[in-house]
């Protein structure tokens, strides 16, 4: 089985060319293959701009039982030249593996570095099932042809963040007070309006964005900010007549007056420094609409969404009349969390109107301050206590551990040697609990020999200015 080229003119604009069958007429390779392009490429382009890409259905990104790889289950999605991807059974990938879209492995994440990669789904055509078939005029070579394509995937796994963004034009007139009605329909009737984009290689669908943890571990995964949902029109139908009762609802109230909004907003938090990554920290959030007027469409965030757990997903409405509301949240303190030494969490309540312009707010911000341990230790291990005469080498094995808080980095460790102050091993980094480790050799000396004795030793050094008296 072999790989087919996709063709580009998939992502051009052209005049449809079909067949015209006629008495007598003889059928070769180039009309059969001409029909079967006219019919492929109308469902293509048919499918991009009436659909759109993106996922219809399935393909949620999961991880093995053994939690070395990844699964991708069995769906269907439209690519960005219109093509259609089918997952027949669930796959496995590794996540550390970047490739391009012919699934060609370019990069690896080392386990040692943590990242955040994003998968995607490609189109891919393979010819099989080859035939021999008779070779025309004096050519006597044997030949071969494949009769059937199979229309495959490829899982790509980039460095390259893929986020789901709105379209600014759109944004900007659902956003703009106009003049009048007639105006405002008018904007966003040009706010819509698409002009041809042509598309190029590579063209793939996003499925979604995985953490990869030090140590081979992986975090976790998130498809809602990057991948592109397909409705089909009775999923429309549902959200349409659910947003028409939450119209219904919003209209009974009356909405805040433009600026500060007539809410209180009131965080507390259980602790006031944190020291180790995992720690959990507990807010308590407390919303009270001090107006003599119902909000509705209260929209509570925070600057650590989505890590923060506890905020309501959707927005709510306050009553009149001093009502409150409290919401318990927990954020995981992480190890970046600790060693940029500080962490602070803003809190806000939004009010909005229906077509989710922002009309008032509040703001709280509570600071969180990191209890820094930087500490390393170092332990040496000769192969031999004694030694015999000058010349002898002793080999040395030399364990470094980082046993602080904080990830260290530009540790230098120079050879126990005098003679040679040159010879330095330099790492970059060494987070806590982890361990580095070396081999030197040493070779005794007539000064040692003299004395009947050697202590060697080995000295670290760390560079990071953030703590400079850590050696």
């Amino acid at each position: 089985m072999s790989e087919n080229t996709n063709r580009p003119e998939l992502g051009r604009l052209m005049a449809p060319r079909r067949n015209n069958y006629f008495f007598g007429q003889l059928l070769d390779e180039l009309k059969l293959n001409r029909e079967q392009d006219y019919f492929t490429n109308m469902e293509r382009l048919v499918n991009r701009l009436a659909l759109g890409s993106g996922v219809l259905c399935g393909l949620e990104i999961s991880f093995s039982a053994d939690g070395k790889l990844c699964c991708l289950s069995p769906g269907v999605a439209i690519d960005p030249l219109g093509r259609v991807i089918i997952v027949p059974e669930q796959t496995s990938f590794d996540p550390r593996q970047i490739g391009d879209c012919s699934g060609r492995v370019t990069d690896t994440v080392p386990v040692e570095r943590s990242a955040i990669v994003s998968v995607n789904l490609c189109y891919r055509e393979c010819y099989a099932d080859y035939s021999q078939y008779t070779p025309q005029d004096c050519d006597t070579h044997d030949h071969s042809a494949p009769e059937t394509v199979i229309e495959r995937f490829c899982v790509q796994v980039s460095l390259d963040r893929t986020e789901n963004r709105v379209d600014q034009r759109i944004k900007k007139s659902l956003s703009t007070t106009a003049a009048s009605a007639t105006a405002h329909g008018r904007d966003l009737c040009e706010a819509v309006s698409r002009q041809w984009d042509g598309v190029t290689e590579p063209a793939c669908v996003p499925l979604g964005t995985i953490e990869l943890a030090e140590g081979g571990n992986f975090g976790k995964v998130e498809s809602c900010s990057s991948r592109t949902m397909i409705y089909s029109s009775t999923q429309l139908l549902d959200m349409i007549l659910v947003l028409t009762e939450r119209i219904d609802e919003g209209a009974k109230t009356v909405p805040a007056t433009p600026g500060r909004a007539p809410l209180t907003l009131t965080v507390t938090k259980d602790a006031e420094v944190y020291n180790k990554a995992g720690q959990i920290i507990k807010f308590s959030i407390t919303v009270k609409n001090d107006s003599s007027r119902d909000l509705a469409n209260i929209v509570l965030s925070s600057s650590l969404d989505p890590s923060l757990t506890g905020l309501p997903a959707q927005p709510f409405i306050m009553y009149a009349g001093a009502t409150s509301q409290v919401y318990s949240c927990s954020y995981t303190v992480t190890q970046d969390d600790l060693d940029r030494g500080d962490l602070p969490v803003k809190f806000s309540a939004a009010v909005t109107d229906l077509g989710g312009r922002t009309i008032s707010w509040v703001t709280r911000t509570v600071d969180l301050t990191a209890e820094l341990n930087p500490q390393i230790t170092a332990e040496v291990q000769p192969s031999q206590s004694t030694f015999g005469r000058v010349g002898d080498e002793i080999k040395l094995r030399v364990w470094i551990v980082n046993t602080g808080n904080v990830t260290l980095t530009g540790l230098v460790i120079p050879y126990p040697t005098e003679e040679n102050p040159d010879l330095t091993h330099k790492n970059d980094r060494i987070a806590p609990g982890g361990m580095l480790e070396l081999s030197y050799s040493y070779s005794i000396t007539d000064q040692d020999n003299e004395a009947g004795t050697c202590t060697v030793g080995v000295s670290i050094k760390v560079t990071d200015p953030r703590y400079p008296n850590t050696d």
